[in-house]
């Protein structure tokens, strides 16, 4: 997490995968792949032994994933602005969830902002193009 200034408007940056709070099967998930001992004892495998896990984990991930319910694997909408309130923002930019998009919602009175990047891929994608115009989604492929 880190937080910007951006045109003005204080925004916090994040993955956006610790505001999913009502998955809890990720979030256990999330802190066993973070740990120290999984970290040390998947760096001491060979590359082609990670290639191997990464694969095989990301093919569990999609088969969990297909199963949940949309709303399980969306952001928590207190845990959105909880967040923002403990890092004093009114804009929050994240990716993770896979719902793109520019959502403006009410917090402590005040508009505030949450800003969906869409996910990337190998020959498509999209970017946050921010000006003193606005913020807008740039396409390429």
């Amino acid at each position: 997490m880190h937080v910007i200034e951006l045109e003005g408007i204080p925004t916090l940056l994040m993955h956006g995968d610790l505001l999913c709070t009502d998955d809890r099967e990720y979030q256990q998930a999330r802190l066993m792949l973070r740990s120290k001992a999984f970290t040390d004892d998947f760096l001491a495998k060979t590359i082609a032994e990670r290639r191997t896990i990464a694969a095989e984990y990301r093919r569990r991930s999609g088969e969990a994933t297909s199963l949940k319910a949309d709303g399980i694997m969306d952001v928590n909408s207190n845990t959105v602005m909880e967040t923002m309130r403990q890092n004093g923002v009114s804009q929050l930019i994240h990716g993770h969830t896979h719902r793109p998009g520019f959502h403006n919602f009410e917090l402590d009175g005040k508009t505030a902002r949450r800003i969906v990047l869409a996910e990337w891929h190998e020959k498509r994608g999209s970017a946050l193009q921010v000006t003193a115009n606005g913020a807008v989604f740039a396409s390429y492929r």
